[in-house]
């Protein structure tokens, strides 16, 4: 099978989940021995662009600027997806791919889905959505937090309703959408009824491939790993530090919180003093793995799934999420995934966990064989591969 990968962004530093997540089909399908060529944007080729393995980068910018952003108040397209498609873009990939020829299109991401089509007409060939988020459900939850009487809550609010009548258009344009959770599934399914919709979610290494886990578990050691670009994640950490944290040190006054991932704020350091350490991006986060005791994610904006909590489940770290946080994921407090959205309720929960190091170990281990269940990685792939060919043969046949 000859497989076009489209993505909007270079994701081979796997710095954040969604990157993990791009990367994770890409090489499954290779593992698999099929052809995959990967195009992407970027606005540095000649750093990136590996033609020996079939990747090649655009170049163009998709970051909001100010001449953007002032643009999208009078345009009837969502900002999101007018960065991402242009009849030259669709011209530059055309001639950068000359003389290939592929059997289906996999998008990843909502921004790709116009450009997918697109050429998914000028090959002949189907395409497949996956939707790593529904991306209107992200703005529209971000200004029902906002103030009645903020401008920026007028603004997010139209971009909001734009992306939703446009997101909804795209899926129904495409042969299959591929969701990250069944509760995406259910959202996408009570609007769209044409394509065919399936649930494929981010898939964890084996065990095995995990390597050997370490015994320097500190007791009393939380961690929070994101990229923080994405500002809601620094929302929800400073929700955590300001109100989880100290009532937790009232009980527990060595509690420690980690905070690692790209672009962390250096505001951050104010709280140095509340036992937080900012850690920042590091190459190898299984050794923070390996000795925290709780993972945190407090998130309250947000859709698809989180791929840090699945990480560190299949590392053995039980989580304690948000629902938002949590959303998504099909695992239980015995699977190791607590959910609470109070901070009193938040709080209570972890100084109990953290006062029962061997019942954290116990949960551990259940939440490493519970997320290798349910998230295998090659199973994962190898159904989605059926589908692939599945869709072959029925746009074949039209």
């Amino acid at each position: 099978m000859n497989i076009l990968q489209l993505s909007p962004q270079f994701p081979f530093s796997e710095s954040d989940g969604g990157k993990k997540s791009i990367v994770m089909f890409y090489k499954g399908f290779r593992n698999e021995g099929h052809n995959v060529t990967f195009v992407c944007y970027h606005d540095s080729i000649e750093q990136y662009e590996d033609k020996s393995k079939n990747i090649y980068c655009i170049c163009h910018s998709t970051k909001n600027t100010l001449l953007r952003k002032i643009l999208a108040i009078f345009l009837k397209k969502p900002l999101y997806l007018y960065k991402h498609y242009s009849q030259k873009l669709k011209t530059d990939i055309v001639e950068t791919l000359e003389g290939q020829s592929f059997d289906i299109i996999h998008a990843d991401h909502t921004a790709m889905a116009e450009m997918a089509i697109e050429l998914g007409a000028y090959y002949n060939i189907p395409v497949v959505l996956r939707l790593h988020n529904i991306e209107w459900k992200i703005w529209e939850r971000y200004y029902e937090r906002l103030s009645k009487f903020s401008l920026a809550r007028y603004y997010i609010q139209r971009q909001s309703k734009l992306l939703k009548k446009m997101e909804i258009n795209l899926c129904e344009r495409v042969n299959v959408c591929l969701t990250i959770t069944d509760k995406d599934k259910e959202l996408i399914q009570k609007y769209v009824h044409t394509p065919f919709v399936v649930t494929k979610p981010f898939g964890v290494k084996t065990l095995q491939e995990q390597g050997t886990f370490s015994s320097c578990r500190e007791q009393f050691t939380l961690m929070m790993a994101t990229n923080w670009a994405w500002r809601h994640n620094i929302e929800g950490a400073e929700w955590f530090i300001v109100n989880v944290l100290p009532i937790l040190q009232k009980s527990i006054p060595e509690a420690k919180l980690l905070l690692l991932g790209k672009y962390l704020p250096k505001n951050f350091l104010d709280y140095s003093g509340k036992n937080v350490e900012c850690v920042g991006f590091v190459e190898n986060i299984s050794d923070y793995y390996n000795c925290a005791s709780l993972f945190i994610s407090p998130l309250f904006v947000g859709s698809g799934i989180r791929i840090k909590i699945l990480e560190s489940l299949s590392f053995g770290v039980p989580v304690v999420a948000t629902s938002i946080g949590a959303e998504g994921i099909e695992l239980s407090e015995k699977d190791g995934l607590f959910i609470r959205d109070e901070p009193t309720e938040q709080a209570s929960l972890i100084i109990d966990l953290l006062h029962k190091p061997d019942e954290i170990n116990k949960l551990g281990e259940r939440a490493k064989y519970s997320v290798q269940e349910k998230y295998n990685v090659q199973t994962i792939i190898r159904q989605t591969l059926e589908i692939y060919q599945n869709t072959i043969e029925k746009f074949r046949l039209q």
